[in-house]
């Protein structure tokens, strides 16, 4: 196992991959081959490359699974929208009610769920493990406004305001209550980021299914447009493009064969993380 978390470390995942492959192989000790299919099952999940061999991994573990082994294996359900199983699979963990992490991952499916209920009492008991953590009472607070229960959200993003300053939760309060809008002319970079964060898994279907959505298009029928129209012919290949809010990628698919070098910018991580799977952006 040294030498697998010793590849891990230095960033090489090929080595870790095959070093953890060897020892599944070839060891008899229970243990050693669980933590080994867990590595290589997080290796794979980390690359975003086969959603099922990380499954079949992980429920080879045997005798009790550890907690960790359970929250990746319910964390690449949910990634492939098998909420139900991501949901079971928690639900199996060693005392998962006690557990901050676990509660915290099931109140994100029940999220993604639209299962407003659930999620609240996930984070109540968050909360109740982590009574002094502001991320929690924020995290409630949010939860108890999506269901237009203001009174309730309200004493909890105060408590977060109370713990640390939390900036997300002074801009949520000033936003149900009226209290210090003059400090939040625009929305804060990281409230735009972390929503933007939730919505990345349903994003383009959102988009493109629900809203019918064609600012893409529309933009490169524009673009399109001037070029043919200037006043020297201009080439319809472009040497370089910034793609600003580039989201998953549904600008970036349209014009990346008319760009030689696509750039792609984005305040939201999740977005960013779903746009490299599909290499559309040279950067």
């Amino acid at each position: 196992m040294d030498a697998v978390k010793a590849a891990y470390r230095q960033g090489d995942l090929v080595a870790a991959e095959k070093a953890a492959r060897t020892l599944k192989n070839n060891t008899d000790d229970t243990k050693l081959k669980n933590e080994a299919l867990h590595v290589l099952a997080g290796i794979i999940w980390q690359q975003r490359r086969a959603h099922s061999e990380c499954i079949s991994l992980l429920q080879q573990i045997t005798a009790d699974p550890p907690n960790k082994s359970v929250r990746l294996l319910a964390e690449i359900y949910r990634d492939r929208g098998s909420y139900a199983d991501a949901l079971r699979t928690l639900q199996k963990a060693q005392n998962w009610k006690e557990e901050p992490e676990i509660l915290l991952i099931m109140s994100k499916i029940y999220r993604r769920q639209e299962d407003g209920n659930n999620q609240i009492a996930m984070l109540e008991q968050y909360v109740k493990l982590k009574p002094s953590e502001s991320f929690g009472h924020y995290k409630l607070g949010c939860a108890f406004r999506r269901v237009g229960k203001i009174d309730e959200c309200v004493p909890h993003f105060r408590k977060a305001i109370a713990i640390d300053g939390h900036a997300l939760a002074r801009f949520k309060l000033a936003s149900v209550t009226g209290e210090n809008q003059d400090e939040f002319k625009i929305a804060p970079a990281k409230y735009v980021a972390e929503l933007f964060d939730t919505y990345a898994e349903t994003f383009d279907k959102h988009l493109v299914e629900q809203l019918h959505y064609r600012t893409p298009s529309v933009l490169l029928e524009q673009c399109l447009g001037y070029a043919h129209k200037a006043p020297r012919k201009m080439t319809v290949t472009w040497d370089r493009c910034a793609d600003l809010g580039c989201g998953t990628g549904l600008a970036g698919e349209l014009f990346q064969t008319h760009v030689n070098y696509l750039y792609g910018v984005d305040l939201s991580p999740k977005m960013i993380e779903k746009i490299c799977c599909s290499a559309l952006h040279r950067q």
